[in-house]
């Protein structure tokens, strides 16, 4: 498997979005794969909720004013208890099928083979 981290910028003003990547290598050959191409992608929001959603957004929007070491250190702290850490929890194909067979993957994008590739019958709905 290989990890992507990925921050991309709005083309509309100054907001950004941090998307993640799983690529699975069984079921391709790419070396170093962008994160559009990973088999399992979402955005790092997809994994927040209340406050941490509302507040994570904020961060990420920099039309509006912030004290920028404050931003930067709020921003580090919830990449890491957020993007980080489920990357750490699915660094495993194995890890990977428990997260997707428990569900919560809404707003989740799932390629074609990804659950024959896991074992994985279907996903929950």
């Amino acid at each position: 498997m290989i990890q992507v981290l990925n921050i991309q910028k709005s083309q509309w003003g100054d907001q950004f979005y941090i998307n993640l990547g799983i690529y699975l290598k069984d079921l391709g050959s790419e070396v170093r794969p962008t994160e559009y191409r990973c088999h399992v992608r979402c955005r790092v929001e997809q994994l927040l909720d209340g406050e941490d959603f509302s507040n994570f957004n904020r961060l990420l929007n920099f039309d509006e004013l912030a004290p920028l070491a404050s931003r930067y250190k709020e921003l580090r702290s919830l990449v890491a208890q957020s993007a980080l850490a489920w990357l750490d929890t699915n660094s495993t194909k194995d890890a990977l099928a428990i997260t997707l067979k428990r569900g919560g993957t809404k707003g989740f994008f799932i390629m074609v083979g990804v659950a024959e590739c896991l074992g994985i019958e279907t996903f929950p709905k």
